[in-house]
């Protein structure tokens, strides 16, 4: 996001890379918010806090972290609970959110705003629920944390752990990907899966249709721009005793024949698209109008 608004402030961009890049966003937005989020949610929040609490040594003796206050927080916040885990800390950037959240699931220790390495300096365990568009666990804030092991359960998506992390001997990193190889997720969340899939290929299939009908328009454009070209080219031509009111007559009628063939040709190349979806007959006639235009005394001006 940060790249498309710098582009667009330098006017670097093209309604192409627009139209692009707005539709990533809104398929991204709409994958976490109604799938992975509100729908995975339950099932991944618990998944996840078993998932370590299998794998991690007295697990239930370690403190844990909890980042973020959103719905998947509060699943694993409550996982927690019921396994009665004494050592749980909360950590959200919004002070009153990282309260509010806490007195909800009784949590004593409460971080927010720019203590984040403290934070996560009292737990060996972090379970990541956050909705940050890049990494916010980074080798960089690691550096001012006492070396140990740590692990990294990272929720969000995109990640916000810092996936080159997962190299660092002493740290150890997992994903929802983890609890779908080891089948901790449910065949509910498989066919999940399989829609979030179909989702993406309906805005891909979607775009590229965008795409096709922006080269058709493009085409049309240029028909309708050669066509006033060969006009005046004519019109230039015309007799210099002829009357005003003549060569408005002939002005006239030569507009009217323009429009008219060059409404024809657009029609038929609408309907051939829209029939076939071929690009072929746009192609075809965005080189013929090309060569066209290349030829008129008006273009090389």
């Amino acid at each position: 996001k940060e790249a498309y608004r710098r582009a667009t402030t330098h006017e670097q961009s093209t309604a192409v890379i627009s139209r692009l890049c707005h539709r990533a966003f809104e398929t991204a937005k709409k994958v976490r918010s109604e799938y992975l989020l509100s729908a995975t949610s339950i099932s991944a929040g618990i998944a996840a806090v078993d998932y370590l609490r299998q794998r991690i040594t007295n697990f239930s003796e370690q403190p844990v972290l909890i980042l973020g206050a959103g719905q998947m927080a509060e699943v694993i916040a409550h996982r927690l609970q019921e396994l009665q885990h004494p050592m749980v800390s909360i950590y959200n950037r919004t002070r009153e959110r990282a309260i509010a959240f806490a007195e909800k699931h009784q949590i004593p220790s409460v971080y927010s705003d720019d203590h984040l390495p403290q934070a996560l300096t009292t737990s060996p365990i972090t379970f990541v629920a956050t909705s940050s568009l890049t990494p916010i666990i980074t080798e960089e804030l690691l550096v001012h944390i006492p070396q140990g092991e740590r692990y990294f359960f990272d929720m969000a998506v995109p990640r916000n752990v810092d996936p080159s992390l997962d190299e660092v001997p002493h740290l150890h990193l997992y994903t929802i990907d983890d609890l779908r190889s080891q089948q901790y997720l449910s065949g509910e969340e498989i066919h999940q899966h399989e829609e979030i899939r179909s989702y993406i290929q309906s805005m891909v299939q979607d775009f590229l249709q965008w795409c096709d009908a922006a080269e058709v328009r493009q085409t049309i454009g240029l028909i309708q721009q050669v066509s006033h070209q060969l006009l005046d080219k004519e019109l230039s031509a015309l007799p210099h005793d002829l009357s005003e009111e003549e060569r408005k007559l002939i002005s006239h009628w030569d507009e009217h024949l323009r429009t008219t063939y060059t409404t024809a040709i657009v029609s038929a190349l609408r309907e051939l698209s829209e029939t076939t979806g071929l690009k072929t007959y746009s192609k075809t006639l965005l080189q013929l109008f090309t060569h066209i235009q290349g030829k008129l005394p008006s273009h090389d001006a």
